[in-house]
């Protein structure tokens, strides 16, 4: 049977230009597969034509417009997952068209396709009660949750991402002094985190429990019930389950809408960024690159229900520093940081006269935010 020339094509981008060409990470290439076993499944069942019969003159803009939306409506996709299989696509089919003439007008057509706009999240995160109360509740008696206790503190204290604290191995631990830990990011990319007193001697006690031997070095630090590695899902429900437990205890805490594995993340750059820290060393902590210039808001503090938030002068046409406050949709102001002049509000005075107080004291962190990242894009991840 002949190989149509979308098969092939498909076939050399996974086996030799991700991978060899462009040096994509395997967790990389594995979600542009993701994306293409969807696109042929769909091709099969809506529009009736088999895999190995598929080629260029299959597509158009209107097909891939289908496809996508078939993913929101049959699959319960987001928005952001559907922009990331538009990506996917786009980037198969311009590789395509250098090399099918049937395939260059197609990739004009879907790179035509706008993303869909989506909500902006803010990641929550934990004030430092509400952590220090977290990480009270495992217990210590039970393996098990002397597990979870290494590991909520190892998530906090190093800001790793999910992904990078079920990559962990032994030999990725080093106790000399400073501790520190080995994560391999995302990207392939990888960094050396230190790690503070107490975080180091919970792991010290937990190797030791697990009696690693010398030769067991790629071995994973963190195993589930059934001797497996652990998955980012496996992090997620280990935290639900104590933050329910903890919100039990202490109602008057934990009081966001949902936590995540991200929330430890967040917090870790908060907590920094209150303790006076420069941004480029969280920056580095957490393994950013620096972004190019753009428009962006970064919630530094939350105060008496309200969002701190510096944002940039491109986005609201402002030519000095400026932070704002917001909460929800009850109420916003915004005030300029070297005077501490209210430019406007909607907010009560009671609170506004609080957040001034706030600001007035912590002038300078809201001026390092500024001076170092000012017009640029920051983000935790």
């Amino acid at each position: 049977m002949k190989t149509t020339s979308f098969s092939q094509h498909l076939g050399t981008y996974f086996d030799e230009y991700l991978p060899n060409v462009r040096n994509y990470s395997p967790n990389t290439i594995a979600s542009y597969q993701d994306t293409f076993r969807l696109l042929l499944e769909y091709m099969a069942e809506q529009q009736h034509i088999k895999p190995y019969l598929l080629d260029y003159k299959h597509f158009s803009d209107k097909v891939i417009l289908s496809f996508l939306n078939w993913l929101e409506t049959h699959r319960n996709c987001s928005p952001s997952t559907r922009n990331q299989r538009l990506s996917a696509i786009s980037a198969f089919f311009k590789y395509a068209s250098q090399r099918s003439i049937s395939a260059l007008k197609i990739c004009s057509n879907i790179a035509s396709i706008p993303p869909k706009k989506t909500p902006r999240h803010i990641f929550s995160y934990f004030s430092v009660e509400e952590l220090r109360v977290l990480l009270q509740m495992p217990d210590p008696r039970k393996p098990l949750e002397r597990r979870d206790i290494v590991l909520l503190s190892l998530l906090y204290d190093s800001g790793a991402r999910a992904q990078e604290l079920c990559g962990i191995r032994v030999g990725d631990i080093r106790f000399s002094n400073p501790a520190s830990v080995l994560l391999h990011g995302k990207g392939g990319k990888s960094r050396v985190v230190p790690l503070m007193n107490r975080p180091t001697r919970i792991l010290q006690q937990f190797i030791a429990e697990r009696k690693f031997g010398t030769a067991e070095k790629d071995a994973p630090l963190f195993l589930n019930q059934r001797g497996e590695p652990i998955t980012p899902a496996c992090i997620r429900n280990v935290i639900c389950k104590y933050i329910s437990r903890a919100k039990n205890i202490r109602p008057d805490l934990f009081n966001e809408s949902s936590y995540s594995p991200h929330s430890f993340r967040h917090s870790k750059a908060v907590h920094l960024l209150e303790a006076g820290t420069e941004l480029v060393y969280i920056r580095d902590f957490l393994g950013h690159v620096l972004r190019t210039p753009s428009a962006e808001v970064r919630t530094i503090k939350r105060l008496n229900g309200y969002r701190i938030e510096i944002r940039s002068t491109r986005e609201d046409n402002h030519n000095y520093a400026h932070f704002h406050v917001v909460k929800g949709t009850d109420g916003m102001a915004s005030i300029r940081i070297d005077t501490l002049e209210v430019l406007e509000s909607s907010l009560p005075r009671k609170d506004l006269n609080k957040i001034l107080e706030w600001a007035q004291t912590n002038r300078e962190i809201l001026l390092n935010v500024w001076n170092e990242y000012h017009g640029c894009r920051i983000r935790v991840e």
